[in-house]
């Protein structure tokens, strides 16, 4: 008989909306009422008696026996308390203002969880700091960028540096690039290779850029 009465009352819970906008009060084990809502995640509590959720369970102050309803074999025994003959599990967290977490964050954040601690940390520490803390790290940060910028414009111009040194080795111009002159050169072709590395179309456009002959004949590659 027993059995019949659970199945109906698994059936009633079933067939009511299990919505977060339901709620019920539960009186609580002292008198007290809780807000809980009408979510069905139907659990089994150590008295053997199913409830409808854990915040009902935990408002008639009944520890967790195991998910699901309870057997019949336990129904049987409803109402009878064992705590001795039970099996420790981990009891699920509970907002009795809200439904039961889904199982991804059914335990809350405990010290040292995915970091929880480390950020609650930091925010504790930006809010306790002062002004004058503030302004001694902006002043800390600003340094550094400082630094570091210096130091990859030395970088830059060390290579920068090298560069013009094996340009000069190989007879190219270095430094600020020559002004440009208009020289009212012919269009002859008589190839000639300058002392900067460039090969001209005739001397006269050689002469024009201001290099001097370092031989006939267009540049090798290695010039």
């Amino acid at each position: 008989m027993k059995g019949v009465c659970g199945l109906f009352i698994v059936g009633a819970l079933a067939a009511y909306p299990a919505t977060a906008s339901h709620l019920r009060s539960v009186k609580g084990e002292a008198g007290d009422g809780c807000v809980c809502t009408r979510e069905l995640e139907l659990n089994c509590g150590i008295d053997n008696i199913t409830y409808s959720n854990h915040c009902e369970r935990r408002c008639k102050g009944m520890p967790l026996k195991h998910q699901g309803p309870c057997t019949e074999e336990e129904m049987k025994n409803a109402g009878v308390v064992n705590p001795t003959a039970l099996p420790q599990i981990e009891e699920p967290y509970v907002d009795f203002l809200g439904p039961a977490p889904t199982s991804d964050d059914s335990v809350p954040p405990t010290e040292g969880a995915s970091g929880v601690e480390d950020d609650n940390r930091r925010q504790l520490l930006d809010a306790l700091k002062t002004e004058e803390d503030k302004r001694k790290e902006e002043e800390l940060r600003n340094t550094k960028e400082g630094e570091e910028a210096s130091e990859k414009e030395g970088e830059n111009g060390e290579e920068t540096k090298k560069k013009e040194e094996t340009d000069s080795r190989r007879g190219r111009h270095t430094g600020p690039p020559p002004k440009r002159v208009v020289c009212p050169c012919p269009k002859n072709l008589k190839p000639s290779c300058g002392d900067d590395g460039v090969t001209y179309a005739n001397p006269c456009t050689r002469e024009c850029a201001g290099a001097k002959l370092k031989h006939d004949g267009p540049c090798s590659k290695s010039e």
